[in-house]
């Protein structure tokens, strides 16, 4: 019984890629390989060695994926505090209330929603005589969300001192959408500039293929001599460098 109540918990600064995702994974880091092997050094070897940082590639992606479901996570928590807050000014309970929310919940974002799957451990929590509070704090801790941990902590000391609970979530549902409203013009101002880095980012390489095709002896150089491989590594070491402090710069998190 036990497994049957938490086999669905998930921990949202932890995430485990799917069969597909892995697949989709692999293609892209060899994808990745190849193009800077045969565009830099021309050869079978460098393929193996562009293999080589592989896990930094994958931990990349792990933290993308992490941040967009934490991105859905709080949008989908948004909702539900707005519909909460309307159950509990018509004179529901906090329990109650989330009985009502769930079906709502389940028509905008379906049975897989997050909010859903949190509503349904909020709910098999209660009927074991599980405080709220307490289930609160545990989805803040999982959650790894500001907005969701301060909320928890607010409820529980609300249910301690009898505070006006319809309020806090009002509050709490404003400050998120505020929270939604700047990272939107965050995105808007930004994006403009990210498609501009993302071609950048491909320039290089799209001069290297140029000049090879146009001028195959003189690029000879780089690929035939010790000298011309020293000036490629330092270049890409300077360019990856460059990528990060990019990405660094366009980063949003939650």
């Amino acid at each position: 019984m036990k497994k049957k109540n938490t086999e669905h918990i998930i921990n949202y600064d932890i995430y485990i890629f799917s069969r597909m995702e892995k697949i989709f994974l692999a293609l892209v880091i060899a994808g990745f390989a190849v193009v800077f092997s045969f565009v830099f050094y021309n050869n079978v070897i460098s393929f193996f060695i562009f293999l080589i940082p592989g896990p930094v590639y994958i931990k990349y992606f792990r933290k993308i994926f992490i941040l967009r479901r934490k991105e859905k996570l709080l949008e989908q928590f948004r909702e539900f505090l707005v519909s909460l807050s309307a159950q509990l000014s018509s004179g529901y309970s906090m329990e109650y209330g989330l009985l009502e929310v769930l079906p709502e919940m389940r028509q905008m974002y379906g049975m897989d929603g997050y909010i859903c799957k949190e509503i349904m451990i909020m709910l098999n929590r209660l009927s074991l005589n599980i405080k709220i509070e307490d289930t609160l704090k545990d989805f803040g801790n999982r959650s790894g969300i500001y907005e969701i941990k301060l909320f928890s902590e607010v409820i529980s000391v609300s249910k301690r001192t009898g505070g006006d609970m319809i309020n806090i979530i009002k509050k709490t549902s404003e400050t998120i959408s505020r929270k939604f409203e700047v990272n939107r013009e965050i995105k808007e101002i930004i994006n403009a500039k990210k498609y501009e880095y993302m071609v950048m980012c491909c320039m290089p390489e799209v001069i290297v293929l140029y000049m090879r095709f146009t001028a195959g002896d003189l690029m000879g150089a780089l690929y035939n001599s010790l000298m011309g491989r020293v000036v490629v590594t330092i270049c890409l070491i300077i360019y990856f460098f460059a990528v990060i402090i990019g990405l660094k710069m366009t980063e949003i998190k939650y």
